[in-house]
């Protein structure tokens, strides 16, 4: 592993910190489109459509109907700190920010277990939410590796858990409800058994590749493209007889603090990392090199 716990040591951080923070998010506004073509007789200049703008960098994101719900992320992130807290949950957290998309993710101090091993686990939850119309409010149960502190995401749910998810249309806190982030925060600490028989499935899950170039397919698959594939397993020195948890734990590690990863990119391996955990691993067969070859930008 390359992580270095001092690193993310540094980075979490109190709520209220959190707080503080969050006040150097971006913001955004909401303005009216017009027609080119006015029309004298009727007067119409307006169109139904509005354009969302990012108030620091000045640039139009994207255009909206006029339900479009515009939740700035400093609201996103009190909102759910607000019931964290009523819940009489105290945590630490790191505050991702993208711009347009924000990422907010904290553990719960006092909800910790442990596996069979002694390694200690936080249980927490996820937050995430844009301005674009590609990305609504999502709150995730989430989960840190106490020994390495990767964050792991569950989209799907977990045991009783399930993931909030609310596109940007009317008031959608309101929809939502404090009452929602409540209820999960407090039904998280029922997952522990079900996250460690995902755990324990993945660590007795021995893969073996019979060459590299099978290795880095199948591993593509996971991080958006061979040429990350090769990097990682390179930095990593992954062999060719691995196990699905140590994958899986290399595939969070990596999207969870490789600083110049694009948020679509994260969140993407981070998924795809849970789709390993849950459904395991089918190796892919590099039958022709050129399958492999580095003929595809690398985004980021």
């Amino acid at each position: 592993m390359k992580y270095n716990p001092e690193m993310a040591i540094n980075r979490y951080k109190t709520l209220d910190q959190i707080r503080v923070d969050a006040k150097g998010l971006h913001t955004a506004e909401m303005f009216p489109l017009q027609f080119r073509d006015w029309n004298p007789t009727t007067g119409a200049t307006e169109s139904r459509f509005w354009s969302i703008k990012n108030m620091n960098t000045k640039q139009e994101i994207c255009p909206a109907t006029g339900d479009y719900s515009l939740i700035q992320h400093i609201d996103a992130v009190n909102w759910v700190l607000d019931s964290i807290q009523e819940a009489g949950i105290d945590g630490h957290g790191v505050l991702r920010n993208w711009g347009n998309q924000f990422k907010l993710e904290v553990f719960f101090d006092n909800f910790q277990f442990r596996d069979p091993t002694g390694e200690e686990f936080f249980i927490g939850c996820s937050l995430a939410s844009s301005y674009s119309k590609q990305v609504g409010l999502y709150i995730n149960p989430y989960i840190i590796r106490g020994v390495c502190s990767n964050g792991q995401i569950f989209k799907g749910g977990i045991g009783n858990v399930n993931t909030i998810y609310a596109r940007h249309v009317g008031n959608v806190i309101e929809r939502v409800g404090a009452s929602s982030i409540k209820e999960m925060v407090n039904s998280i600490a029922s997952v522990q058994g079900t996250i460690l028989t995902m755990i324990d499935k993945a660590n007795n899950d021995v893969i073996t590749f019979q060459k590299v170039e099978d290795e880095v397919l199948t591993i593509s698959k996971f991080v958006g493209g061979t040429r990350r594939a090769k990097a990682i397993i390179e930095e990593y020195n992954i062999p060719l007889t691995t196990t699905r948890l140590e994958l899986y734990n290399i595939f969070n590690e990596y999207g969870t603090w490789t600083d110049k990863l694009s948020f679509q990119v994260q969140d993407d391996i981070l998924s795809k990392s849970e789709e390993l955990l849950r459904k395991g691993l089918k190796i892919d067969i590099a039958n022709d090199v050129s399958a492999i070859a580095d003929a595809l930008p690398l985004a980021i």
